[in-house]
C-alpha cells in the first residue's frame, strides 16, 4: 500500500471536544478509540493519563451494535448522519487550523528571538 493509498484509509481523531479533563475521561476516551489504520491527536494531559493507566487493546470496532443504536437516537431525534459528520468536520478543522497557528506563531517567535540573540 502507497502512502496515499494508506492516507485514504487513516482515521483521525482529536481530544479537544471532551469534556473538562479528568483523568477517567482521558484514559477512556483514548481506550474506546484504538484500532488499526487510526491516528488519536491528544494533549499531554491525555497522553500522561493514558501512559499511567490507560491499556492498549484494539477496541475501535467492538460494540457496533451499540453504535449504530446510538446513531438510531439521533435519527429518531431528527438528527441525521450527514449533519453529524459536517458539524464534526467543520469543528476538527477549525480546532486544527488554529492550532496550527499556534503552532507557526510559536515557531516563528521562538526564531525571532534566537536571530536576535
Amino acid at each position: 500500500m502507497r502512502a496515499t493509498e494508506a492516507h485514504e484509509h487513516v482515521r483521525f481523531i482529536d481530544d479537544e471536544n471532551l469534556p473538562a479533563p479528568s483523568e477517567g475521561i482521558l484514559v477512556t476516551y483514548v481506550e474506546e478509540l484504538i484500532g488499526p489504520a487510526t491516528a488519536n491527536t491528544m494533549a499531554i494531559e491525555t497522553i500522561e493519563a493514558f501512559e499511567d493507566h490507560g491499556r492498549v487493546q484494539d477496541t475501535i470496532e467492538r460494540d457496533l451494535d451499540g453504535a449504530r443504536r446510538t446513531f438510531d437516537c439521533f435519527t429518531d431525534a431528527g438528527i441525521g448522519y450527514q449533519e453529524i459528520v459536517a458539524v464534526l468536520e467543520r469543528e476538527g478543522v477549525e480546532k486544527f487550523a488554529n492550532s496550527f497557528g499556534e503552532l507557526i506563531y510559536g515557531v516563528a517567535d521562538k526564531r525571532q528571538r534566537l536571530v536576535r540573540a
